[in-house]
């Protein structure tokens, strides 16, 4: 059987919290207790708020901070790496010679009279400075301009001396014929020069044509003169 003292602390014990508490704080040691414990949790729930409205830690900031230095970094790396390609790149097609310009028809019209012309010019120039020249030496002169070789100058000298003896103004009062070549009319002849009346070069100038034409040779022509008496 239990004592009374045991009994009164059991039942204590069974008591409720809340009671417990107010009869310790009866007490002078749960007074000193409980004003301990206040102080404890006054200063707890001090802390806490002044941590809530305190500014962030410094660590955090200079974290970002260190961030944004470390991308500002990369990207001057990047552009350093990159500085070749920066400069201008030379196109290959810029370094290709242009393309000629292809001329139309009437402008390929054009350079072929214009040539023509010009070695029309040139023929007349060549003639007028042998004008005064023998005959003979104009005609050994020409004879290449026709595709004659030098070999063709002995049946061309016979041919032409049995015909006018290289005279510029031989004249046939009975058939017109006039002359170096007798060109038969001698108005003929007009379509090498307009002085063909009195410019042996242009006399030479049209018989040569004239044999190239008819018998391909001076040899040639000067076989058909021998058989026919003309050519």
């Amino acid at each position: 059987m239990s004592s009374p003292h045991t009994r009164a602390r059991r039942k204590a014990a069974q008591a409720p919290l809340a009671s417990r508490l107010l009869t310790r704080a009866r007490t002078p040691r749960g007074r000193v207790g409980f004003t301990l414990s206040a102080l404890a949790a006054l200063a707890l729930v001090g802390g806490a708020v002044a941590g809530a409205t305190s500014a962030p830690p410094t660590v955090e900031a200079a974290s970002v901070s260190g961030t944004e230095a470390l991308a500002a970094e990369t990207t001057t790396e990047k552009a350093a790496a990159s500085g070749d390609r920066t400069e201008p790149q030379t196109s290959r097609s810029a370094q290709r010679p242009a393309a000629p310009a292809v001329p139309s028809v009437a402008d390929a019209k054009k350079q072929q009279v214009a040539k023509a012309a010009k070695q029309r010019a040139a023929a007349k120039v060549k003639t007028a400075r042998m004008q005064d020249k023998n005959p003979r030496a104009i005609a050994k002169a020409m004879l290449s301009d026709f595709g004659f070789g030098q070999g063709q100058y002995a049946a061309l000298n016979k041919l032409w001396v049995s015909e006018s003896n290289w005279r510029w103004n031989a004249d046939n009062p009975t058939s017109s014929a006039y002359g170096i070549p007798q060109a038969l009319p001698g108005s003929k002849m007009s379509s090498a020069g307009k002085d063909w009346k009195t410019n042996p070069a242009t006399q030479i100038k049209w018989g040569l044509r004239y044999i190239k034409e008819v018998y391909g040779t001076p040899s040639a022509a000067w076989s058909f003169k021998q058989g026919n008496g003309w050519y």
